[in-house]
């Protein structure tokens, strides 16, 4: 994922620009973002043209023209002007235009830009974990009300039809048609599994891709609440070719009632089980094209990753995608973690009982509590294509091992107040809790522990154990940003890693690694070639709609599935980068900022910051926040600056 090149602008009141706007019918010709200047059509303007965001990348991307349109598309929602929504894009817009450049100021103008393709979105009702045909809300199949039993649902077709609108059938093609060097992709992907899934498969005639599948069962399955779960698909050639992302499709739950994650997953596969043939597609804009997709692998976090392989008490559950590890094996037995403590599992019988299980010979079998839906799919292995991304893999894998241990050996109520002292920047939506609450820890906690808080370890543990704490952040931070592409970089990053592990397993005496753990070593190879890990972590999908649907209705409590039928998703991330570029500040939040130093947000009312400088003590009242602030921690009386990044993780 390349690094976004927006810098702050200058911006005045939200409020201002709105009067401004509604009162003035100023058009204009062009508008320059970043690098690029996207020609604006005064007439006929259609509803796939959006403000689009350049990125800077570390390659050049080669649909970035003025001739065309580009690929790294910008959409807004399109609803009533609320005043959130219109605070927001004024935001925006002040983040992409350059200081020379007067905002749009007419609303309807504006507004053209902003794409509805709610008509997109199928709503599909289910009942009894199934999907059904709902007649006066009632299912089909057994007459019950499944009214609030349902979800939002964008095909892969309808996806790719647009993005062949947008950018040109030929130039799509171009896109997806990559010879990737295996010797390159085989450290950031399964070259073998890769070779094998695409073999004897494509047609030279098809838009042929390969899918990275991800989402989040927790938002729904554990929820009684109205709630939203993202399920999103990159093309996987994008990212061997170009180093980034992109999301292509996503389905959307929005219920009353909790939704199976499998019955989501239902409807993507039983697509994709069509798109494995090839099908005919028609764009609206009348181009014909044959498609074809097959999903190489399904990314999730470590809850999913249980629930889709249909385990029950392990956390090696799937193989390592790199060196083809299944835990840490003994010579021929494989050693999992299960409730904190080791178990010997043999392998090569899990997987001679689930081919038993696939012919319907056993029913289950010890800790496997069924089949995966994923294997409905011919070509989809059960052991090698559900992967863990890596940074859950290192924060409730590896840095919960470490917590477990300290949490174990020492006595923690220093610890624990310490703590519980954090000032927490308001935007994490989360206060640092005790170690004695570390089995309720989400991988953001992990996170913020070990980036920022490891200070309150020290003199509480050992020097020996504090060191290995301190370089393991260290090595969090560097993973966390672009790092130079040199092979003196990857063999120092590769050096560091191993000597972090060997020392964990010598001086923490955990001699056994799990699976989770183990990958930790894949990361600077996956650093160098696919960028920090935010770029494919289950982060980035756990909060794609709340980020969306919180930019329209001002929070993420306050969902609406009328702000779900109004967005489009052909490149959410560079909306998400967009939208989340700016912290936000409410009262209680430490800041650093140049003209202030360090400051403290006392409070805010009606838009306005009341802040007080910590130097001087002087407090002033701020219509917007000073230029190029960042929010910090306070963590053993000191501050600890929020790196910017963070904001793909919240």
């Amino acid at each position: 994922m390349p690094r976004s090149v927006y810098s702050h602008k200058n911006m005045v009141s939200a409020r201002a620009l709105e009067r401004a706007i509604l009162n003035s019918n100023m058009e204009y010709s062009s508008i320059r973002v970043g690098r690029m200047t996207i020609p604006q059509q005064r007439a006929n303007v259609s509803s796939s043209e959006a403000v689009a965001p350049s990125s800077s990348h570390h390659h050049h991307h080669p649909l970035a023209t003025n001739n065309i349109f580009p690929t790294h598309v910008l959409q807004y929602p399109l609803i009533p002007a609320s005043k959130v929504m219109m605070n927001e894009i004024f935001r925006i817009l002040n983040a992409l235009l350059p200081d020379t450049c007067k905002l749009p100021s007419n609303v309807n103008t504006l507004l053209k830009k902003i794409i509805n393709v709610s008509k997109q979105y199928q709503k599909v009702y289910h009942c009894c974990d199934q999907v059904c045909e709902a007649s006066n809300h009632c299912c089909s199949k057994c007459g019950m009300d499944c009214s609030n039993s349902f979800f939002w649902s964008k095909s892969i077709e309808t996806c790719t039809s647009e993005m062949v609108d947008l950018i040109g059938l030929r130039n799509f093609k171009a896109h997806c048609t990559v010879q990737p060097s295996i010797d390159e992709i085989n450290d950031c992907i399964d070259s073998i599994e890769y070779e094998r899934v695409v073999r004897g498969w494509k047609e030279p005639d098809a838009v042929c891709i390969t899918l990275i599948g991800g989402g989040d069962s927790g938002s729904v399955s554990k929820s009684s609440r109205k709630s939203v779960l993202p399920l999103v698909a990159w093309i996987t050639e994008l990212p061997l070719q170009y180093r980034y992302s992109f999301p292509l499709t996503m389905l959307l739950a929005y219920s009353n009632k909790p939704i199976p994650f499998n019955t989501l997953l239902d409807r993507f596969i039983s697509e994709l089980l069509i798109l494995n043939q090839g099908k005919e597609c028609k764009t609206e804009q009348g181009v014909i094209y044959r498609l074809k997709a097959r999903l190489f692998t399904f990314l999730v976090d470590l809850d999913a990753c249980y629930d889709l392989l249909c385990m029950t008490n392990h956390a090696g559950t799937s193989s390592c995608r790199w060196c083809k590890k299944n835990g840490r094996k003994i010579q021929d037995r494989t050693i999992y973690s299960s409730g904190g403590n080791e178990q010997e599992r043999v392998w090569s019988e899990i997987v001679a009982n689930y081919k038993l299980m696939l012919k319907g010979e056993i029913q289950q079998f010890d800790g496997v509590k069924g089949l995966s839906i994923l294997v409905r799919l011919p070509y989809f292995t059960w052991t090698t294509q559900i992967a863990c991304d890596l940074l859950h893999n290192l924060l409730e894998g590896l840095c919960a091992k470490l917590l477990n241990f300290i949490k174990n050996k020492y006595n923690i109520d220093t610890i624990n107040n310490k703590l519980y002292e954090i000032k927490t920047p308001s935007f994490y939506h989360r206060r640092v809790r005790g170690l004695d609450e570390l089995s309720y820890f989400k991988a953001i906690e992990y996170y913020i522990i070990f980036s920022y808080c490891i200070e309150v370890f020290q003199d509480e543990i050992s020097d020996k154990h504090y060191h290995i704490l301190n370089r393991l952040s260290t090595f969090i931070r560097t993973i966390m940003h672009p790092v130079v592409r040199s092979l003196e970089v990857l063999y120092n990053m590769k050096k560091e890693i191993f000597e972090i592990l060997q020392a964990i397993e010598t001086d923490f005496n955990i001699f056994i690694l799990t699976l989770v753990s183990h990958t930790v070593v894949h990361f600077p190879l996956s650093i160098f070639y696919l960028g920090p890990l935010w770029c494919t972590s289950t982060f980035m999908l756990e909060d794609l709609v709340g980020s969306i649907t919180s930019s329209v209705q001002g929070g993420k409590n306050n969902m609406d599935h009328k702000a779900l039928e109004n967005f489009s998703l052909h490149q959410v991330i560079s909306m998400k980068r967009v939208r989340t570029f700016h912290f936000q500040f409410e009262k209680g939040d430490y800041f650093h900022a140049q003209e202030f130093g360090h400051g403290l947000v006392t409070s805010k009312k009606d838009g306005l910051y009341h802040v007080k400088s910590l130097d001087s003590n002087q407090v002033k009242i701020l219509d917007e926040m000073p230029k190029n602030v960042i929010p910090c921690f306070q963590v053993c009386g000191k501050f600890k600056q929020v790196h910017r990044n963070d904001l793909f993780l919240i």
